[in-house]
């Protein structure tokens, strides 16, 4: 079997998923792709994953709703980064959906903002938001040990949703394919507020 997920997501849901099929499907090698959405939308479409969990555009028009999450302004719990008079914005590619939605609502609410810091790795990111160097955007089942929220009280306007999706091939499926599908259906089902939680305690 070859999943693609994106980067932002395998931490998180990765090890649910694979416990699961792995209890089930003992004998079924899985190859894993870990990369931004987009990355892993155009590895499926070529044939090369069977398949693919993500967001953004790569996934939007076909994908499989399993998750809506809010979008939050991250920045650190210990430092204050959001003080400065020029923001400094911490953005994993300047096709991310996330960080686009941020430098749309920071020029809508006026406030000036340089692009900090830009990496393709979320835990990159993380490290730069959590060390208090800028802020993010994030979803919010993302934030970890050392962040915190921004909300309007300090000057930050609601950034939406964010969309984790299934994309599957427009061949059908294998039986193995198939099996994978529902255990990543039924794992982001079940890693609900509370399974967060456990994560970030567990990372604590």
């Amino acid at each position: 079997m070859r999943l693609g997920i994106g980067d932002d997501y395998a931490e998180r849901y990765l090890p649910e998923i694979l416990a699961r099929f792995s209890y089930s499907n003992p004998c079924v090698e899985v190859s894993i792709i870990c990369d931004d959405s987009d990355y892993v939308a155009q590895r499926l479409h070529k044939g090369d994953l069977d398949l693919a969990i993500g967001t953004g555009p790569g996934f939007r028009e076909h994908g499989e709703l399993l998750k809506r999450e809010r979008l939050v302004w991250a920045t650190s719990s210990t430092h204050s980064a959001q003080l400065q008079d020029v923001l400094p914005l911490a953005i994993c590619a300047e096709d991310c959906c996330w960080s686009n939605q941020a430098i749309r609502t920071l020029k809508q609410m006026g406030r000036q903002y340089r692009i900090a810091y830009q990496a393709r790795n979320h835990a990159v990111i993380a490290s730069t938001v959590i060390a208090g160097l800028a802020v993010t955007a994030i979803a919010e089942s993302g934030l970890r040990p050392g962040m915190r929220t921004l909300g309007p009280d300090e000057g930050f306007g609601e950034l939406g949703t964010s969309d984790i999706l299934l994309l599957k091939p427009q061949t059908a499926l294998s039986s193995a394919a198939e099996i994978l599908s529902q255990h990543i259906c039924d794992s982001l089902a079940t890693l609900g507020t509370n399974g967060i939680q456990a994560y970030n305690e567990a990372a604590e």
